[in-house]
């Protein structure tokens, strides 16, 4: 498995994930809340509600 480090922007945190042959790229910054996957809206992106439940329940305070 090979590292690598990003630069970001100061209050921005920036991670990677990988399993088998797939990659996941995640950034975080301060804005309104917006959840994208590949570019689209989490709504678009993932159909069952479950499944964006899933996602966005860690990101909730």
């Amino acid at each position: 498995m090979e590292e690598s480090t990003e630069k970001v922007a100061p209050g921005t945190f920036g991670a990677t994930g990988r399993r088998k042959e797939a990659v996941c790229h995640v950034t975080l910054k301060p804005g309104r809340g917006d959840v994208q996957i590949n570019g689209l809206p989490k709504e678009k992106y993932l159909c069952r509600e479950v499944l964006i439940r899933v996602i966005t329940e860690p990101l909730e305070a």
